[in-house]
């Protein structure tokens, strides 16, 4: 290459480089509106981007211009190492202040914002902190842009920053920043083709793009001033983050997220540790006790608990309850969840959400609300054709099948006086009080031994356990019975008085465990069997808080041998009124915490959009715009590092293929080609190579000695070039994959 063409070629790809460099360096700290020097942050990175434009391109004595690089890097920390410190500190103030509470708070940011507003001039030194993070962007932009040629490599490091600016924050980065970004992935896809191109002109094209870096780089901050810039608002940002990243957001959640396993091993439940750190928050219209459910389960068998098919007909089953209530007027909202599930109350209305057997999917949105009923009917209404066909279903995934297990289970019911079938939820409260009753309370009942069924031995053995036990028990119990139960897990959580009107924060302490049955013309169930949880009842799906639950004393029946002679057959139940169980006098129930009177409160803001089953909350319009609580995207950071040594694993890989490959008279031009290069890096011209190279283009020989000595002479260049400058040698092996 003519040496007007080399400088004609380093300005023109210093465009790309430079707008690059100050989209990356730029984008997130506008999006979370952290203060930076924007006119010295371009300056640097047009100046960076100069230096590794001709860099890549000077053939001998490009690495001039990287000792100049890197010069300046490290006078950059070595004077302003204490603006460095200042400014990294700052960084991490201002980043983790806009995170959610959860994160937030495993650091002690009093004391830190008290020592950042100490500082003299933290936007100095967070500009400082930028170059240098760009200084190691640039390299990888220069590098991929003008020496691997990899388009695809080229368009992936600028990602993980856009990324973060654009989901983390309740503001999208600056306006401009996505300008440069579009001019720089713009001028990757079209230099890639003209490069490729035998089009006349190519010079004069990139010189034209060289002359108008300054004055671009120069509109820039006159433009695009930091106090024009009005960031919208966190509802039109979550719109416009729903509409176009939904399906991608489900998808991110279910690998990232947290996700109720598809089946529950209960040979590995031991002892419960108990995590007191916060899981999400809510918000609800009126006071009182909640199941929210998140997962169900389908028959027991083998000691664990399967998920159930997906039933393929019209009847959506979990929003039966709620669709049947002659009123909905309660509000259930959630933040900072991080789950792949939706977190449910029940009596909701389905309000386009998408509900499965067993879940109801999340969408993109970790914030949303629901509408439902906090008191509901518990008396069956008529029943449909779909709603029978539904029914058949469920006996057939929520039923026990025949077998020891079942044979056993039922004993222990005959015994109990369990087997006298009447109305369906009547019995699965006469079961749930069976199994309180038949265990005490712990969260250290031990692992079951091998070989054992984990409910027989809860039921006849240890009699001790927490809501896996009693909720494995009575949901099992009823399979047994013939009554369609599922084994369900969620959160139980209490909202008194005291927290009226503002976000609750609910731990993982809060996780529980319960059954549900299915009643015909009514819809699913809970069934509260855990000690010191309030059961529900006929008009309310709350009860009371848990305190610390005592220990009820276990009825001491023994399970006769007997098999009854004969499985009760289930049946749709007739339209009947549930009827409440008799208090049992020799039960012990703990005593649980007062709870005020169900108090109505006052509706949070609430936005809607047009995202699927979605609502956005903001409770407090006073408060600053938090983060939205995907921390999982902070994942994405190793992702450039990760990218750049694999592709250069892949060159390393293709090249020794190449040159090694059968075809002598392909493989021979190449590795002419690839000595040459080595050339520049001060390796001695081959003697033979070129003659070789030409021979194999234009003669029929097949040259396969030729190709042997050359591969030799190629792996003797590789293991002799800059043996004695170790630094330039791991540079070029590492960074630029050269040999």
């Amino acid at each position: 290459m003519k040496r007007g063409e080399i400088v004609l070629s380093g300005f023109a790809d210093a465009v790309p480089v430079a707008c690059g460099m100050i989209a990356i360096a730029a984008v997130v700290p506008t999006a979370f509106g952290i203060g930076f020097l924007a006119g010295y942050l371009i300056a640097f990175c047009a100046f960076s981007a100069l230096l590794l434009s001709f860099w890549m391109h000077v053939p001998r004595y490009g690495f001039g211009f990287g000792a100049i690089y890197f010069t300046t890097l490290i006078m950059l920390i070595v004077f302003g190492s204490k603006q460095i410190a200042e400014g990294a500190q700052t960084l991490f103030y201002r980043v983790m202040d806009t995170l959610p509470d959860s994160l937030s708070r495993t650091f002690d940011m009093g004391a830190l914002a008290e020592k950042v507003e100490s500082f003299t001039d933290p936007d100095a030194g967070v500009t400082l902190v930028l170059m240098l993070i760009t200084a190691l962007f640039g390299f990888m932009l220069a590098f991929s842009l003008i020496r691997s040629k990899i388009v695809l490599l080229s368009m992936l490091i600028p990602l993980p920053p856009t990324l973060l600016s654009l989901y983390y924050t309740d503001q999208p980065p600056a306006l401009w920043t996505i300008v440069l970004l579009a001019v720089y992935c713009g001028y990757v896809l079209l230099g890639n083709a003209l490069r490729k191109s035998e089009l006349p002109g190519k010079g004069r094209f990139f010189a034209v793009l060289a002359l108008i870096l300054p004055a671009f780089l120069l509109l820039i901050p006159a433009v695009f001033r930091p106090d024009a810039f009005e960031p919208v608002s966190p509802e039109m940002r979550q719109k416009f983050l729903s509409d176009r990243f939904g399906e991608l957001g489900d998808t991110v959640l279910t690998w990232f997220g947290k996700q109720t396993p598809d089946t529950i091993e209960l040979d590995d439940v031991e002892n419960r540790d108990v995590d007191p750190e916060e899981i999400f928050k809510i918000w609800v219209s009126r006071t009182g006790t909640y199941h929210l459910r998140t997962h169900s389960y389908g028959a027991y068998r083998d000691n664990a608990w399967p998920e159930a098919d997906e039933y393929d007909g019209e009847w959506r089953s979990m929003a039966a309850l709620g669709a049947r209530q002659p009123a909905a007027g309660s509000h259930f909202s959630v933040k900072d969840s991080i789950s792949a599930e939706r977190i449910v109350p029940y009596a909701f209305l389905q309000e386009d959400m998408t509900v499965d057997e067993s879940r109801v999917r999340a969408s993109g949105n970790t914030a949303y609300s629901i509408t439902f009923s906090k008191k509901y009917s518990t008396v069956p209404g008529n029943v449909t054709e779909e709603e029978f066909r539904y029914y058949s279903f469920a006996l057939e995934q929520y039923t026990m099948p025949d077998g020891p297990e079942r044979d056993a289970l039922l004993s222990i019911a005959e015994g109990a006086g369990l087997l006298k079938r009447g109305d369906a939820y009547a019995t699965a409260m006469n079961v749930a009080a069976f199994v309180r009753d038949s265990g005490t309370y712990t969260l250290t009942p031990g692992k079951t031994p091998r070989g054992k069924d984990f409910v027989l031995y809860f039921l006849t053995e240890s009699r001790k356990g927490y809501c896996v036990h009693f909720a494995s028990a009575t949901t099992a119990i009823l399979q047994a019975m013939g009554i369609p139960a599922r084994y369900t897990t969620g959160y139980y959580v209490a909202v008194d008085s005291v927290e009226a009107g503002e976000w609750h924060s609910v731990p993982g302490t809060a996780e529980h465990a319960w059954a549900e049955i299915y009643v015909s013309g009514v819809g699913w169930l809970p069934v509260e069997s855990t000690p010191g949880f309030s059961p529900g009842d006929s008009d309310d799906s709350g009860g009371s808080q848990p305190g610390n639950p005592a220990a009820p004393t276990p009825a001491q029946t023994a399970a006769p041998t007997a098999v009854p002679t004969a499985s009760p057959t289930p049946l749709p139940p007739t339209p009947e009124p549930a009827a409440t169980p008799a208090p049992d006098p020799q039960r012990e129930t703990p005593a649980p915490s007062e709870v005020p009177a169900e108090t109505e409160l006052p509706l949070p803001t609430i936005a809607p959009t047009d995202a699927p089953g979605a609502l956005i909350v903001n409770a407090d319009a006073e408060e600053k715009p938090r983060g939205t609580g995907a921390w999982w995207l902070l994942l994405l950071i190793p992702v450039v590092p990760a990218i750049w040594i694999g592709a250069g694993i892949l060159i390393r890989r293709y090249r020794e293929a190449l040159f090694g490959g059968k075809d002598a008279k392909r493989a021979i031009p190449e590795m002419a080609h690839y000595l040459k290069r080595l050339e520049r890096y001060g390796y001695p011209k081959d003697p033979d190579a070129d003659e070789w190279a030409e021979k194999a283009v234009f003669s029929n020989h097949s040259m396969i000695q030729e190709h042997r000595e050359l591969l030799k002479r190629v792996h003797t260049a590789q293991r002799e070039v800059c043996k004695n400058a170790p630094v330039r040698r791991f540079l070029l092996r590492w960074i630029l994959f050269a040999i």
